[in-house]
């Protein structure tokens, strides 16, 4: 009886050792190119004709910040040249993939390996305010 005790209490702390280990690999600084597709222009698209008429290709330069981790749940800021925004995120159960948000939009993300990323965020407002709508997907790789 004491032998299954132990194990179940071994099993615990196993297993919560687990998940901060994993979930703090995200802490730090992440840097990646967006595979974007964009209607309108402003935060971080300026350069877009803010009409929302067209749709226009981009690829721009992002940092990901993450600065603090709780359990299964992130903080942080992403940032490009034009723009910066926190992020709020958290893991699903198997700690490599979820989802987050920022002050605009949502998307998901998979750890592909301790060192990389793979990123995707949706953005959609109506056309009489002046947020561009956007779809893009990252790579990001750990600084």
């Amino acid at each position: 009886m004491k032998f299954k005790y132990l194990l179940l209490i071994l099993s615990v702390f196993f297993s919560s050792s687990v998940l901060s280990q994993n979930a703090n690999s995200i802490v730090g600084t992440w840097k990646g190119t967006s595979n974007s597709a964009v209607i309108g222009g402003g935060l971080h698209h300026p350069d877009n004709h803010p009409d929302k008429a067209n749709v226009v290709f981009k690829k721009n330069e992002y940092t990901l910040t993450i600065e603090k981790v709780e359990g299964r749940n992130f903080s942080g800021i992403i940032s490009s040249k034009n723009y910066k925004e926190l992020v709020a995120g958290a893991f699903k159960k198997d700690l490599k993939g979820g989802v987050f948000v920022n002050e605009n939009g949502s998307g998901t993300f998979e750890l592909t390996t301790s060192n990389a990323m793979d990123l995707c965020f949706t953005q959609a407002t109506p056309k009489f305010i002046a947020i561009p709508n956007v779809a893009s997907c990252f790579e990001f790789q750990k600084q």
